[in-house]
């Protein structure tokens, strides 16, 4: 027995005696120290055990069955950050520095800028309004006939446009700001959360419930010993015990980077907020988009493509500064005589005895004999510099699943922009989608419910709620058309062969079918009143103009 053993033994010896609980917790200890390090030891031997039979197994079956796991290929410096982890294992270590350059894209970068601005662009537009739609079925059930269920949804339009206003918590947005600070922020960082506090009705607020913009950052694991089931946190989202569920989120009262305005700066005081209150209500969102099983954190919308717009802004800064350089050098002077190239000394001088070197427009030079002029033809940005560009930004596009044609129409036909226009869309429909589904319809039936429990609906709430919230989301802005006479005869055609509906119709250009009946009856009362009379096609009258083979107009 070593010296050192010797002394630790009789150390026990007398803390045992002296302090028996102080000598159970260094036994406890140790024993946790030593089974953890078995642990380790067995963890080692096995994945030692796997990479050994991989190895085995490669060499007996000779060349992989899929090249794409073919190890003797040439180029295999690529896949040295291929792992086998877990969602959050591979997202935590990068997500601060993912987040951070995807920031200073959306800053510094016009391409990256302008793509974030058309997709919140396309998917909230001027904002998304919901129209209420109670279930008839549902409706009739509760004893409720057409004319009230249509008063009721009358009165839940009324109260989301008086809500619309006071739904920030800060007093600075209206609700479609809100909508559109959703996208873009989930869009750049790849998630946003929202508290839903009740504030009290003062200043002119007539609705409790208001919508609290958090930021990603302040998001975090807390650094404290007091923590409760620290093993269930994952970068401050908690789980329930099954390891499962988020049913919690630790958010900073200061924001992490908030360091010369902050009212509190370095404060890292966190706060444990539920997602849920115990009766089911939201407290918190958390919107992001999941790719991964068990994926606990958003990642930036731009993380696939990082690299490559770093590549295209130095490869364009690059041309740039080459460019700036070679429209410096017009000319350079040769001489032939080496004697008078070595003691030159130039016909003209500044005041500062330094030789004039620059060129005007229309001026004519008189060299020195054996003197020539050389004039420079700098060839930047080469020819192949707009291809090379083009082709660059549709790899980036085509990465985030976004036609390029919707960023360049120059050399699009009508058909070509109509095909990218149709899959833009369908790609702007998910965004929306996801956007009325973990935000905007969350909120609505919160609002629903505070206008029920204050007495502003006469129904019976509680019963289903999700059925008394049901709405439509419609897009104010609408949709474009690239030709109206087309899109007009499609609709119509569509229309009269019962396979789409006015409503419908009207929904794509962000009208509700409802307000325009009610203008339309409005209008032909005042025109009969007034003897007026405007001649329109008759209902069904899909001649717009005849079409040649090629599908082009006839002029």
């Amino acid at each position: 027995m070593g010296f050192l053993a010797t002394v630790e033994k009789a150390l026990d010896k007398t803390i045992d005696a002296t302090a028996p609980g102080w000598g159970l917790k260094r036994h406890e200890a140790r024993a946790k120290t030593a089974a953890y390090r078995a642990a380790q030891e067995i963890m080692s031997e096995q994945e030692a055990a796997i990479r050994n039979r991989k190895a085995e197994r490669r060499e007996m079956m000779g060349r992989s069955g899929y090249r794409g796991a073919d190890a003797d290929r040439t180029d295999q410096s690529r896949w040295d950050l291929v792992s086998g982890n877990s969602a959050d294992e591979d997202l935590f270590n990068d997500l601060d520095t993912l987040r951070e350059r995807s920031r200073e894209l959306n800053r510094n970068d016009p391409f990256p800028a302008g793509l974030t601005n058309l997709a919140a662009q396309s998917t909230v537009g001027m904002g998304l309004k919901p129209q209420s739609r109670i279930d008839r079925r549902f409706a009739k059930k509760m004893g409720l006939s057409d004319d009230q269920v249509a008063d009721i949804q009358a009165e839940i339009d009324d109260i989301f446009a008086e809500w619309l206003p006071q739904a920030d918590a800060t007093g600075r947005c209206n609700f479609y700001d809100l909508q559109n600070l959703q996208v873009m922020k989930v869009l750049e960082d790849g998630e946003l959360f929202w508290g839903l506090p009740m504030l009290p009705k003062t200043r002119g607020r007539t609705i409790s419930l208001a919508c609290e913009a958090i930021e990603a950052d302040r998001v975090d694991t807390p650094i404290s010993r007091n923590l409760k089931n620290p093993e269930r946190i994952r970068r401050g989202i908690e789980l329930d015990a099954a390891g499962l569920m988020p049913i919690a989120a630790y958010v900073s009262v200061a924001h992490p980077g908030d360091h010369r305005f902050s009212m509190t700066p370095g404060d890292r005081t966190f706060r444990r907020v539920e997602f849920r209150a115990q009766d089911g209500q939201h407290r918190l969102l958390h919107t992001y988009w999941q790719k991964r099983p068990g994926q606990s954190r958003g990642v930036p919308w731009f993380a696939p493509v990082i690299q490559q717009f770093a590549d295209l802004n130095d490869y364009l800064e690059a041309e740039i500064v080459g460019a700036r350089v070679a429209a410096c050098i017009t000319a350079f002077i040769k001489k032939n005589d080496p004697v008078a190239a070595i003691n030159a000394v130039a016909r003209g001088v500044n005041a500062k005895g330094e030789r004039l070197q620059d060129l005007n427009p229309g001026q004519v030079w008189y060299g020195q004999p054996n003197e020539d002029v050389s004039v420079i033809n700098p060839s930047r940005p080469s020819s192949n510099f707009g291809p090379f560009v083009e082709r660059a930004l549709k790899a980036i596009c085509f990465g985030l699943g976004i036609p390029y044609q919707v960023m360049d129409f120059s050399s699009t036909n009508y058909s070509s922009i109509r095909a990218a226009l149709v899959q833009a869309d369908l790609y702007f429909r998910w965004i929306r989608s996801h956007l009325v589904h973990h935000f905007c319809q969350p909120v609505f039936e919160l609002l629903i419910r505070e206008a029920w429990a204050s007495g502003r609906l006469p129904i019976d709430y509680m019963a289903n709620p999700r059925k008394w919230s049901a709405a439509r989301w419609l897009p104010l802005s609408g949709r474009g058309w690239v030709d109206p006479m087309k899109e007009v005869q499609a609709a119509v055609a569509a229309i009269n062969a019962g396979i789409s509906t006015r409503t419908d119709e009207a929904a794509h250009l962000g009208k509700d079918w409802d307000e325009v009946l009610a203008q339309l009856a409005r209008e032909r009362d005042e025109m009969e009143e007034m003897g007026i009379v405007i001649g329109a096609p008759e209902e069904g009258d899909g001649d717009f103009g005849e079409e040649d083979d090629e599908g082009n107009d006839d002029e």
